[in-house]
């Protein structure tokens, strides 16, 4: 009876709580798990750096202030005006980062299909399965618990994977992946098991693509979809790698276009001059056309309009697509 009952405490513990009632949520593990993050194609003294002058340039600029730094624009250019970031990471009073924690937050990037996977994580307990990443993607090796939540005596769930060409999966105690039936595996109730996935190193392309991992609940709805991205061989992931590059080029293009324009405004009176942008109207996943700095300069003194970007290579699907350019007064 002891064992039995030590069986089912261990098997609830999984899904629900540890001893002290604390609920653990497996599915944002998932996701956590999915993390990239710019710290891995940068050094976090660099980032303190660029955001913290930053922070001290935008408290000069609402101060009425001369100058212009344009060296933090390459890492947000996408995700918001200059006024946003600065209420978002930066002190009010000082010039500094609001804290660590803030900090962190914004150094963190989610593949853009580890959301996805929370919400089936999410959908598939309704189904009475439930899904934990048992260690860190890694550029190797992938392995996931799935565990059978139902109670009701007899009740059984035959979970199936499928995964991209060069992945191959086991389920524990299975030694032959590519065999159709070792695909399946049978859970009782209360019953979990793992399934390890392996590669080998790619040295083919594109190596921008991610692999995958599904596995689903056969005859039920419970399913969930694992993006695994190329790892270069020091472990970082090689979509970030790529990302940061490009926000680097669109960092470089703008800052080289504002030098041109103040050289072309050298003879006039100028006092000040800001770096607007705006979402495209009709760009997918915009929170609106916005122009952050409309109505502010001296008519005459805003140049045009820049072309949209990220652009339509951006590997993000559906991201918002924005324009920029320079008004003085």
């Amino acid at each position: 009876m002891k064992t039995a009952v030590a069986t089912v405490l261990t098997a609830v513990s999984f899904c629900t709580a540890s001893l002290h009632g604390q609920t653990v949520d497996h599915c944002l593990e998932v996701l956590r798990l999915s993390r990239t993050t710019l710290q891995t194609a940068m050094s976090r003294n660099q980032l303190v750096n660029i955001l913290t002058s930053f922070c001290a340039e935008h408290r000069r600029s609402d101060s009425n202030s001369s100058g212009l730094n344009l060296s933090a624009l390459g890492l947000d250019t996408s995700g918001g005006d200059a006024n946003a970031i600065a209420m978002k990471y930066c002190s009010g009073e000082r010039n500094e980062l609001r804290n660590q924690f803030d900090f962190q937050q914004y150094l963190d990037e989610l593949d853009p299909g580890a959301h996805a996977s929370y919400q089936a994580c999410e959908a598939a307990r309704t189904d009475d399965v439930e899904f934990q990443m048992s260690t860190p993607l890694t550029r190797n090796v992938l392995e996931l618990f799935v565990f059978h939540s139902t109670t009701v005596p007899h009740s059984t769930a035959e979970m199936s994977w499928s995964a991209s060409a060069p992945v191959k999966c086991n389920w524990d105690g299975s030694t032959d992946g590519d065999a159709e039936a070792s695909r399946r595996r049978t859970l009782d109730a209360l019953e979990r098991t793992r399934l390890r996935c392996t590669r080998e190193d790619f040295a083919r392309e594109p190596i921008h693509e991610p692999d995958f991992v599904n596995v689903i609940r056969n005859g039920g709805h419970a399913t969930i979809s694992i993006r695994w991205p190329k790892y270069s061989r020091d472990n970082v992931p090689v979509p970030r790698i790529s990302e940061f590059a490009r926000r680097l080029d669109i960092h470089e293009r703008i800052a080289a276009a504002v030098t041109r324009a103040l050289d072309a405004l050298s003879g006039e009176m100028v006092r000040e001059c800001r770096v607007c942008f705006r979402g495209v109207e009709g760009s997918s996943r915009c929170d609106g056309a916005r122009n952050a700095c409309s109505g502010w300069s001296k008519p005459g003194n805003a140049g045009a309009w820049s072309q949209p970007f990220p652009g339509d290579n951006d590997p993000r699907a559906g991201a918002c697509q924005y324009q920029w350019r320079l008004e003085c007064k």
